[in-house]
């Protein structure tokens, strides 16, 4: 059987630098768990960033640079939560989305544009046109939410708390028994 593809981020860099790196961690100490979460952004600074920040809180994350490379890494293993990137090239976060959404195996999966859309969009398009109608084509294809860059660490594990609770481990019972 091979290993998950779901494995901790390689922190590239010499031993010496990654034992001094200290975790991005929101609030105590979390246990690894299952919640798996794959990020698709064409900055590898942002997505080295952004999978740091979810492994340091206990996620079990996928990066991927090209929206291709993404889809597929999806569709081998689904995630439970796909954070992407809107504006990238060759394949844009929109058709990603809808890529994910016409997925019988995929549809279900929670996605979250994380994006610096709003400053792209006033320096190449008209918001008030062309945009606008991009988006009514693609209006049946919503993500679940939409998080702008920089993303605030707080918010963003919020929202995915959110959006993939933790799993809890089911309650058990211990009778006592007692011999007479």
């Amino acid at each position: 059987m091979c290993p998950s593809p779901y494995e901790p981020v390689d922190r590239s860099g010499s031993a010496e630098s990654r034992a001094s790196t200290q975790p991005i961690r929101i609030g105590p100490a979390v246990e690894p768990s299952s919640r798996r979460a794959l990020i698709i952004d064409d900055e590898p600074d942002i997505t080295s960033y952004l999978a740091t920040l979810l492994t340091d809180n206990g996620w079990q994350v996928r990066a991927a640079n090209r929206a291709d490379d993404g889809l597929e890494m999806a569709r081998h293993e689904p995630p439970d939560i796909v954070l992407l990137d809107v504006m990238m090239p060759e394949r844009g976060g929109l058709s990603t989305l809808v890529a994910l959404r016409k997925d019988q195996d995929l549809r279900g999966v929670p996605v979250v544009f994380v994006t610096g859309i709003d400053a792209t969009v006033h320096s190449i398009y008209d918001p008030d046109q062309e945009l606008r109608t991009y988006l009514k084509r693609f209006r049946h294809y919503r993500p679940d939410a939409v998080l702008e860059k920089p993303v605030s660490p707080e918010r963003l594990l919020a929202l995915l708390d959110e959006l993939v609770p933790r799993s809890t481990p089911p309650s058990v019972d211990v009778e006592q028994t007692t011999s007479s």
